[in-house]
């Protein structure tokens, strides 16, 4: 897994790129490891990556070494079935992955794929809605399990970077929730990936390595042109953000938002 390297001490910031492009936005200041430099170039490409990678979901988004990369994701997802599709976005809002969620069926789940319809990955939601009330896997997209989420035991490290970007979770939620301890990615042989805490209704999250290590942090934002909420996402060097993101999805299918009935 590439995630939770802390990167340098001042990386760049990047935002989703088509592969070949030259266009990037402006960087924000570090959200993770200290101020940024602004820079013209910086930029994660996207293209297909090399398939079911043991030690990575999506290799074509692993955030290099020195660069952070800011994303927006669309607080849509419920806690009941639902039928929707949105795209991923920069902070310009402009589309850059694809997110097509089917519950619809005896299969239920959320696909992530390039705007070209690359395939990326998977996540499997249909436990949600069976007796038990299991929390979603994360899988490649050939439907084999990568990982799966699990309720936290409230022992999640935090840096100092981190602690102060979230607020404790004082929202109810079904049973699936993560509530005080989080949540946790574990793959199947058991082994901790992550840890992830923080407000999950407002969208104030922390993702860390298991030596806490900073992973993700998200917020709530705005976007120019956009009346539909949502929430940034910041992934630190070395990260698979695919991964970050299909956790964030996963987490937002168990918690619902602000809105669901």
């Amino acid at each position: 897994l590439g995630g939770g390297g802390a990167g340098s001490a001042n990386p760049q910031v990047a935002h989703f790129t088509r592969a070949g492009s030259t266009r990037s936005l402006s960087p924000r200041p570090s959200l993770l490891v200290g101020p940024s430099p602004r820079v013209a170039d910086a930029k994660v490409a996207l293209a297909p990556g090399k398939p079911q990678d043991p030690e990575s979901l999506c290799p074509c988004l692993l955030v290099p070494k020195g660069i952070e990369l800011v994303f927006a994701v669309r607080d849509l997802l419920t806690k009941g079935r639902q039928q929707l599709s949105f795209s991923v976005v920069d902070m310009q809002a402009k589309p850059h992955l694809h997110i097509i969620v089917n519950e619809q069926g005896p299969v239920c789940g959320i696909h992530m794929q390039l705007l070209d319809k690359t395939p990326l990955a998977w996540i499997r939601t249909t436990m949600l809605y069976e007796r038990g009330g299991n929390l979603p896997d994360i899988c490649w997209s050939s439907g084999r399990t990568f990982c799966s989420l699990v309720k936290g035991k409230g022992h999640a490290p935090c840096t100092s970077e981190m602690a102060g970007s979230s607020r404790p979770n004082s929202t109810g939620s079904h049973k699936g929730s993560g509530g005080r301890g989080g949540y946790e990615l574990r793959d199947p042989s058991g082994r901790l990936l992550y840890l992830i805490q923080g407000d999950f209704g407002r969208k104030a999250v922390n993702m860390v390595s298991p030596t806490g290590q900073p992973v993700c942090t998200t917020e709530s934002c705005s976007l120019p042109g956009e009346e539909e909420p949502h929430y940034q996402v910041r992934v630190a060097p070395r990260v698979d953000a695919g991964l970050v993101l299909c956790t964030l999805l996963a987490i937002g299918k168990v918690e619902g938002n602000g809105r669901s009935k």
